[in-house]
């Protein structure tokens, strides 16, 4: 069962969630985010529906390009890559220099014509949030420990 309905037939302003839901609807338009509390802005999400939405919003994502920013923070591409089959999008990014934990993972899916971006996990160290990005890949994780995999 879906909580969300498609965006091109509806409002999102009048999407109706439950209080246990972990979405959230964002600043930009078609986009929601889940395990992600503060509203935030996806600059780069495509406007319109794509044949393959997934891919499509790879094209737009280079390193060093704003993925996301919201009042507290802004998060710049490091890397990506199209995972689960061509199902999701998995963005390591870098926060502003100042941050407790500067690194971040998100994984993008396209359900119910939303783009939903859901947070994996900030980390304090960048090998933390590269080891993730690799495990999220299907890849085997040749390097060390980080303070991540203890905290």
């Amino acid at each position: 069962m879906s909580l969300i309905p498609p965006y091109h037939s509806v409002q999102l302003s009048s999407v109706l969630l439950p209080a246990e839901s972990d979405i959230v609807i964002s600043k930009t338009p078609g986009a929601v985010q889940r395990r992600w509390r503060t509203p935030t802005e996806f600059p780069y999400c495509p406007q319109a529906i794509e044949n393959d939405p997934i891919a499509a919003y790879a094209q737009r994502l280079s390193p060093g390009v704003i993925f996301s920013r919201n009042q507290y923070s802004e998060h710049k591409v490091l890397e990506t890559a199209i995972v689960d089959k061509g199902n999701s999008l998995c963005v390591m990014c870098e926060q502003t220099p100042d941050a407790i934990k500067p690194w971040s993972l998100a994984k993008i899916t396209f359900e119910n014509g939303l783009y939903v971006h859901t947070s994996i996990r900030t980390y304090f160290s960048k090998e933390g949030a590269a080891k993730q990005f690799c495990l999220e890949q299907g890849l085997e994780w040749t390097g060390g420990d980080s303070i991540d995999d203890y905290c």
